[in-house]
């Protein structure tokens, strides 16, 4: 940050009155004005926050080691104040707070080979559009009309600064469901299993209507026109790379686009949640999410991801899954939720607070557990509040002789503290040390020994027909498909940061509840609307829809993404067959596929599961792919691999060569690649020695494959 320090000065000065909680309003004023239309101010901004909240990790101050702790607990405390979160629903100084989207990145690789192919296919019926008419006739399946949209910009296409949704009503925070109501957990329970609140949700084609009537206005409010439908191969590669974390083989691919099935989106889509891949993709993506891949949380890896595995295989309902994590008591070996808080719940469960808040509540509280936050109402005390329902848990070592081997085995446990009860104590910017009773939405839990804390949290996470939970969950499944969620990012949504369609997350985020938190379903309605079945280019009327560059997000396409280094792998295996080569045990290829994994991962050490693990081009990542032994297995034309099959077939070259394209790309080449190609194959044939014709043959062939499998088309899900 040196560089950035220099440049920023004065903002150095203010972020550090704003960390000691000594930030006056004329402040305050400046440092928004330092940060609004700054990219570089707002970066070290964020750097600077991220830093204060891991430096104070270990700052949590506990009643038992200081005597005025003691003494403050015995004495009797004031009634705690149901905290109401009314304010929150509703964005304060909305044109000044838009910097606080953050700063986005510029995608480090060109998207320079998806620029070059055919032109995109006219416009076409979305799979929505075709699923929505099928039944159209049913009386529940009225469209629901959105409000009036105004227009955004004087007339023109082009609007000088593009608005969120206008017209939307703000989001509305289920936290006043109980902030005013002396709610307790019990009567909660009580009106979740009276089924009060739970319903079957509305149909799959009334839904999709609305995502795509909500979505058409946002466009039509901001003047653009979305891009083309995307033609057969893109859209089946992508959804193929979201779903179950691979591209298509050959035959799969080679049947979809030759089929005329009008629903055959709608099918493929159903094919492939019900596939094992699927499993293995999502379980893969929420172990990396809530645990990482430090080695020294292993075990705790291990254990979790058998967990997910079983969960989605199940399809388990998320606000189930969300609950057996927190709640799990024991060991790994007897309960496989207990991995996620075992790799967290240290220095005083400040971690497990911070991520359990940013992974399921979708709000980052990290900068709230030493002071106020300076730009929104989340308050110091508020952290340390959901901190005392994870405070009362310990890991536990236990060490036992094996009676087979004789060896010592070690087990770490999971468990309740017997003798935890009251408040917690914490300590402000002004060293004054304040009580934290466990509190969640207004709702404080009774706070005595007998009381199951986590399990309470469990049950108030749930509760009210849109938790925040679902919200959670819908906002980070969109961005999972689209590239963007409704928030940037997607883990600090709340009135500071507010959502672009923010009635479409909200209606989503009911109907996920309705729907009992079937994950398959939110997938479905995403995966067939008719955003998602455009293609990714810009156009000349949408070119302002540019998220990349910091715009909001208006979902006119669908924004490019650098591929995961699972799906590089699992890709890579599935374009060349590599893997059917291979009759080792399961445990034999994860362990080569987690080797592997590894060359493009870089772990920062951190509690926060800080890690890259995207393949963002660089120059030690690409020449990794381009020249590991997997590669080097992958195009050998000696070995019954999928490029050594299609060499010694009797295909003709032109159809080698559209093999070749489809089998790493989902596509067939454009008719300029074909041309280039064939001449390139045909002088290097005739440039041989005489008898070697054969080979360099093979070689050409094998140059156009190396190429394919390393560009950058490959590695993008686009």
């Amino acid at each position: 940050m040196s560089a950035a320090q220099n440049r920023h000065p004065e903002l150095l000065k203010l972020l550090e009155a704003a960390c000691e909680d000594r930030l006056s309003g004329e402040q305050s004023v400046r440092l928004e004005e330092l940060l609004t239309g700054n990219d570089s101010a707002r970066k070290l901004y964020r750097e600077y926050m991220v830093l204060h909240g891991l430096l104070y990790w270990d700052t949590a101050v506990s009643s038992e080691s200081t005597a005025e702790l003691a003494q403050f607990s015995q004495q009797s405390p004031e009634p705690v104040k149901r905290y109401s979160t009314q304010a929150l629903s509703t964005p304060r100084r909305l044109q000044r707070t838009s910097w606080t989207v953050g700063v986005v990145a510029v995608m480090a690789l060109i998207v320079g080979v998806l620029l070059t192919g055919d032109p995109a296919p006219g416009p076409q019926p979305s799979p929505s559009e075709t699923l929505a008419n099928t039944v159209e006739s049913s009386t529940d399946q009225t469209p629901q009309t959105p409000p009036e949209k105004t227009p955004v910009g004087n007339g023109t296409r082009k609007p000088a600064i593009i608005q969120a949704v206008v017209g939307l009503k703000p989001q509305k925070s289920n936290s006043t469901d109980h902030a005013d109501n002396p709610a307790t957990v019990a009567e909660i329970s009580a009106e979740q299993s009276t089924g009060k609140t739970i319903s079957a949700g509305a149909s799959n084609a009334t839904i999709l209507t609305f995502v795509n009537t909500e979505l058409r206005s946002s466009w039509d409010a901001n003047q653009i026109v979305p891009s083309p439908q995307a033609d057969d191969a893109e859209w089946l590669r992508r959804v193929h790379l979201d779903l179950i974390g691979q591209i298509p083989t050959v035959d799969e691919a080679s049947r979809f686009l030759a089929s005329k099935d009008a629903l055959k989106r709608e099918k493929l889509v159903e094919t492939l949640l019900q596939r094992s891949e699927y499993i293995t993709n999502w379980s893969t993506i929420w172990a990396n999410l809530m645990v990482g891949r430090t080695p020294d949380r292993a075990e705790y890896r291990e254990a979790l991801t058998k967990f997910l595995r079983d969960s989605f295989r199940e399809n388990r309902p998320w606000d189930k899954i969300v609950a057996s994590v927190i709640s799990a008591e024991g060991s790994t070996q007897d309960n496989l939720a207990s991995g996620f808080l075992l790799a967290h719940v240290n220095n005083q469960a400040v971690p497990a607070t911070a991520i359990a808040s940013r992974l399921f509540l979708g709000t980052n509280v990290q900068c709230t557990q030493c002071h106020d936050h300076p730009f929104n109402d989340s308050k110091q005390n508020q952290f340390w509040e959901l901190n005392s329902f994870f405070k009362q848990t310990a890991k536990v070592v236990e060490r036992h002789r094996d009676p087979t081997t004789g060896n010592m085995l070690q087990t770490v446990s999971l468990v309740t503290k017997p003798d935890a009860d009251g408040p917690t104590f914490f300590e402000n910017r002004q060293g004054r040390v304040q009580p934290a009773f466990p509190i969640y939405n207004g709702v404080k839990i009774n706070d005595d020994a007998s009381t199951n804390r986590r399990v309470e949290l469990a049950k108030l996470l749930s509760a009210g027909e849109k938790p925040q939970i679902a919200e959670a969950f819908v906002n980070r499944a969109w961005k999972h498909f689209f590239g963007f969620g409704f928030t940037n990012p997607v883990d600090d949504m709340g009135p500071h940061n507010p959502a672009s369609h923010p009635e479409l997350l909200d209606r989503l985020a009911r109907e996920f509840v309705a729907s009992g938190y079937d994950q398959k379903r939110l997938m479905k309605w995403i995966c067939l609307s008719d955003a998602y079945g455009r293609t990714s280019r810009l156009t000349d009327v949408n070119d302002i829809d540019n998220p990349e560059l910091g715009e909001i997000p208006l979902f006119s396409r669908v924004y490019v993404k650098t591929m995961s280094v699972e799906q590089v792998y699992n890709s890579l295996l599935v374009a060349t067959s590599v893997l059917e080569l291979q009759n080792a045990s399961w445990e034999a290829v994860e362990e080569q596929r987690n080797q592997w994994l590894q060359q493009f991962i870089h772990a920062y050490e951190t509690e926060e599961n800080n890690e890259d693990t995207h393949f963002s081009g660089t120059i030690a990542q690409a020449l990794m792919l381009m020249n590991g032994d997997l590669m080097e297995e992958a195009i050998s034309y000696k070995s019954p691999t999928f490029f050594g099959n299609l060499i010694s077939s009797n295909m003709s070259d032109q159809e080698k060569i559209r093999q070749l394209a489809l089998s790493a790309l989902t596509r067939y080449p454009t008719d300029r690649e074909m041309t280039m190609i064939r001449k390139m194959v045909a002088q290097n044939v005739a440039n041989s020695r005489n008898g070697q014709q054969r080979e360099r043959y093979a070689q050409s062939l094998q140059d156009i494959f190396w190429a394919y499998l390393n560009s950058s088309e490959f590695v993008l899900v686009h």
